[in-house]
């Protein structure tokens, strides 16, 4: 799991498709399960807490797992009572990997002048993965 902070109330979680078990994002009762767990790993292992009011997109990639993207509103409410709400949307992505060299063979895509790999089959992962600046998850095609 990596945590990238974009603001201090606006931050990505990147889970691999490994690390996700026991969850199906098509079932609320499922996905609050989940979601308990991973807020107590971020508070237990990251020292994040998560109180307050969230705007929570799920980005789920067939091939990498997940990302989380979350923003806090800041509603004084939720924060006095130490209280947690969501609003959740799920989105079906596929993930696009920043890289600075041409790879033969593999799709490829140009957005703002930057090059993305799109990974077409799964044994290409761990290596365009660690080759990878960034991974854009919000991409629509």
């Amino acid at each position: 799991m990596k945590i990238n902070y974009i603001d201090k109330d606006i931050f990505d979680i990147y889970i691999i498709k490994d690390k996700i078990t026991n969850v199906d994002f098509n079932n609320d009762k499922s996905l609050e399960k989940y979601l308990k767990k991973l807020f107590k790993v971020l508070k237990d292992d990251y020292s994040v807490n998560i109180e307050g009011f969230y705007d929570v997109v799920i980005y789920i990639d067939k091939y990498y797992g997940i990302v989380i993207h979350m923003e806090k509103e800041n509603l004084d409410y939720y924060n006095y009572y130490k209280e947690v709400d969501m609003r959740i949307s799920i989105k079906n992505s596929t993930f696009l990997y920043q890289v600075d060299d041409y790879i033969k063979n593999k799709k490829i895509h140009i957005i703002n002048n930057n090059m993305y790999l799109e990974i077409t089959n799964p044994s290409d992962l761990i290596y365009i993965i660690e080759n990878s600046n960034s991974i854009l998850y919000n991409y629509s095609k």
